[in-house]
């Protein structure tokens, strides 16, 4: 086997980036190739934790433009130059930084400008058309942006299936006007969740997250309700830095759990209370999970993914300022969770005998 030299660069808004990189590159190293990691901020100590032999590089990326008491939207277009800049700027070091290192494979992880066009790079994305509601052409518009850096690349990874009606993130990465079918891969849910059974013997897991006053409220909202909750709960207030553990009637409250503890919880819940960020979706489909939703005010990609699993009666959600937990977790129960059994194993097989392999002989 000859041994290869691969770079993978997750954006940092988040940690969901990081997160579903993670299957990729123990693969790589599994298979006995060496793994950079280029990263900045939240994404770059939490793959240190997961990977701390491996070589990390300081890269700085794009401003997040989350939500705090404005909507996304406005938020993206008050940061949109900052973006733009950042995006430049990344291009630049990119440029200069592959000229002076070899590698074999680039990865990037939702980064526009991490890649070179001596090498073989590729884009994960599941979100290629933005959902922009109110704006005439916004959607077009974006698509159109995404466009013009996805071309700059090999191929793009989407981490969902194929198919237009049985997939996670609908016309997020399905139907799109302006993407040719051949740039596309889809890799199927790719996310670090164990599958092997576990004994559910957490009737709730909450996980409270976002950010300002907006998580805050969340946090508000689910402490004044826990009493409506009956049998084990377990909430996660997503607090870094705090370890406090309490019990509150019929609940364990952790300020803050380890990403491991998190994957537990969510293992043995026989329903989890959460955002519903993308990633977490992939992880409650590959357990078999049922979900109440509750997204992130403005945030478009959470509203808009819990507005299409309520139609397709997969997962309930609800407005956060409308939450009544004694109801929404009763309908959320009858709902049937993502009705398609995977292996993450094999999504994770198939990306690299059909993409990866090529290049690694």
């Amino acid at each position: 086997m000859v041994q290869k030299k691969i770079l993978v660069s997750p954006l940092n808004w988040g940690l969901g980036h990081a997160t579903r990189c993670i299957p990729i590159i123990k693969e790589f190293l599994r298979r006995g190739h060496i793994v950079d990691i280029a990263a900045t901020g939240k994404a770059k100590l939490f793959l240190q934790k997961e990977f701390p032999s491996l070589n990390f590089i300081e890269f700085p990326d794009y401003p997040a433009p989350y939500p705090e008491n404005r909507g996304f939207l406005v938020k993206f277009a008050l940061k949109s130059p900052n973006i733009l800049a950042a995006i430049y700027k990344e291009k630049k070091m990119a440029a200069k930084f592959f000229q002076e290192n070899n590698y074999d494979i680039i990865i990037s992880d939702a980064r526009f400008e991490i890649r070179a066009k001596h090498i073989p790079s590729y884009l994960i994305a599941h979100q290629i058309r933005f959902k922009v509601p109110y704006i005439v052409g916004g959607e077009l518009t974006l698509e159109y942006f995404n466009k013009y850096h996805y071309k700059k690349f090999d191929k793009i990874i989407v981490p969902d299936f194929e198919d237009n009606n049985l997939n996670l993130s609908g016309k997020l990465s399905h139907r799109l006007r302006l993407m040719k079918k051949n740039k596309l891969y889809y890799a199927g849910p790719i996310c670090d969740i164990d599958q092997e059974d576990a004994d559910e013997d957490i009737d709730y897991y909450i996980s409270i997250s976002g950010v300002g006053p907006d998580r805050q409220k969340f946090e508000d909202i689910i402490m004044e309700q826990l009493h409506n909750l009956s049998g084990n709960v377990v909430v996660s207030l997503g607090q870094p830095g705090d370890k406090e553990v309490k019990k509150v009637k019929n609940a364990v409250v952790h300020s803050y759990m380890p990403r491991e503890e998190q994957k537990e919880a969510i293992k043995r819940s026989k329903c989890v209370i959460c955002r519903g960020g993308y990633t977490t979706v992939m992880e409650l489909a590959a357990l078999g999970k049922k979900a109440l939703f509750v997204p992130t005010k403005g945030q478009t990609e959470q509203e808009y993914i819990a507005k299409l699993y309520n139609q397709k009666k997969w997962f309930y959600s609800v407005k956060q300022d409308k939450l009544n937990l004694s109801r929404d977790v009763s309908i959320a129960k009858s709902y049937s969770g993502f009705p398609q059994k995977f292996v993450l194993e094999e999504n994770v097989k198939n990306l690299f005998d059909n993409v990866f392999e090529k290049h690694l002989k």
